[in-house]
């Protein structure tokens, strides 16, 4: 017990979000568009969520530096309009659905983690 530190929950953490999230497989009724709850749905009811804010997973994600899309989800993040809407999170391909403010109209972005597509805008 004397071990166990922050960086050992941190790691743990780290391979919950790997195996548990960025691994899941949609749900059979087609829902691929979840929020940060509904991506922790499978756990057991009782237990507390691991992540509570979407903004809690967004850091354990931002994590993997080496991600090819690690710049631009940064900065859409950042930028997304959380008065309004969650950020979604999509299963296949692993990737997020922000909202973002323009001067006179919302953009819904579509960026994915780590695959080929490009950014996506509406």
């Amino acid at each position: 017990l004397d071990k166990i530190n922050k960086e050992i929950i941190d790691s743990v953490r780290f391979r919950f979000v790997t195996k548990n999230i960025l691994g899941k497989i949609p749900p059979l009724d087609g829902t691929n568009m979840l929020t940060v709850d509904q991506l922790q749905s499978d756990m057991k009811q009782g237990e507390s969520l691991l992540y509570k804010t979407e903004d809690e997973l967004l850091q354990e994600i931002f994590k993997l530096k080496d991600a090819k899309h690690y710049a631009q989800l940064h900065y859409l993040a950042t930028n997304h309009d959380r008065s309004i809407l969650k950020i979604r999170f999509v299963l296949m391909p692993f990737s997020f659905v922000f909202l973002l403010s323009g001067e006179h109209n919302y953009h819904i972005v579509w960026e994915t983690l780590d695959t080929e597509e490009a950014t996506f805008g509406i």
